[in-house]
């Protein structure tokens, strides 16, 4: 009996050395990362790993090295090692959810997501990518019914406002994107994607006046925008303002705008090719 307790205190011993020894080797990762070295980390981790191949927080590690450098394949091979070895099946699908995505297997990133969410539904960045996937899908109404559970964790964050507004507008929901965007743009005001988006909102709306203002400030922040030069064009030509739309689509077919190109060719051209 005493033999075996003396085995069983040699072992608890040993463990709680064990244990001790990787905890030091994580809090020297976290020092090497502080650092922005990342090369050495992944070196580190290499080496602890051929000799403590148990050990899951070793994978976990290496697999977030491996997912930032865009090595998404090995990352993967890393997660499920992570949670074969006991690691945290809600932690990892997350993740599992971003490789399916930048691998463009969609629903596999959906199924990894929504399996996520179930235990962490305030997870607002899962939301959003949730809704991402749908959106690329043209599932529309269901992108729209996810981004809004991120507006519902986060209700001011830009990203979430334009998200939202987004997928109404594919959803052609022209009033609720344009109250969206409109939260969008009072949250970032300069944003050039939040300005185009209420532009051709407002363009669908009919409401060429603001489209036209909200495009044209655009073009004032950034000349470089071939769409906002072509839409511009298509609001000045609804208000009867040919001059300026011509040299909207000018503009845009100088930048290498199709649409521009194809539009000034038709209104603003004579057949011999001079301008009208």
């Amino acid at each position: 009996m005493d033999r075996i307790r003396l085995c069983l205190t040699v072992i608890a011993l040993c463990l709680a050395i064990s244990g001790t020894a990787q905890e030091n080797k994580l809090k020297k990762l976290d020092k090497i990362l502080a650092k922005g070295d990342t090369s050495k980390a992944t070196y580190k981790l290499n080496s602890w790993i051929e000799k403590d191949p148990e050990f899951a927080p070793f994978y976990w590690e290496r697999a977030m090295l491996k997912l930032h450098k865009g090595d998404y394949q090995p990352a993967l091979v890393d997660l499920n090692s992570y949670t074969s070895l006991g690691g945290t099946e809600e932690r990892a699908d997350y993740y599992r959810g971003l490789i399916q995505m930048n691998q463009g297997n969609l629903r596999g990133a959906l199924r990894f997501l929504e399996k996520h969410l179930k235990s962490h539904p305030d997870d607002f960045k899962a939301h959003q990518k949730r809704g991402q996937c749908l959106l690329e899908m043209k599932r529309y109404e269901e992108s729209l019914s996810a981004y809004s559970e991120a507006l519902t964790i986060r209700p001011y964050h830009p990203s979430a406002l334009y998200n939202t507004g987004l997928s109404a507008f594919y959803a052609e929901h022209h009033s609720l994107a344009d109250s969206l965007f409109n939260r969008a743009h009072n949250a970032s005001p300069l944003d050039p994607d939040i300005l185009l988006a209420m532009g051709l909102n407002l363009n669908k709306m009919r409401d060429y006046e603001q489209s036209a203002k909200m495009l044209k400030k655009l073009t004032t922040l950034t000349t470089e925008n071939e769409r906002a030069w072509y839409n511009l064009g298509v609001n000045y030509y609804f208000m009867d303002r040919g001059t300026e739309a011509c040299e909207a689509w000018k503009r845009g077919d100088e930048l290498g705008s199709l649409p521009a190109k194809q539009a000034y060719a038709k209104y603003c051209l004579s057949p011999k090719g001079q301008e009208k």
